[in-house]
């Protein structure tokens, strides 16, 4: 909901299996997205 108001170039993308804590729960994917983005 106010992800519009801070940024303009994002994406969002739903994680299976995963609850709220995703570094904790499939690091693999966050260390993947985050390397990513500083592309």
């Amino acid at each position: 909901e106010f992800v519009p108001t801070y940024y303009s170039n994002y994406t969002m993308e739903t994680i299976e299996d995963c609850g709220h804590f995703l570094m904790v729960e499939k690091p693999e994917i966050a260390i993947d997205r985050i390397k990513t983005a500083f592309r």
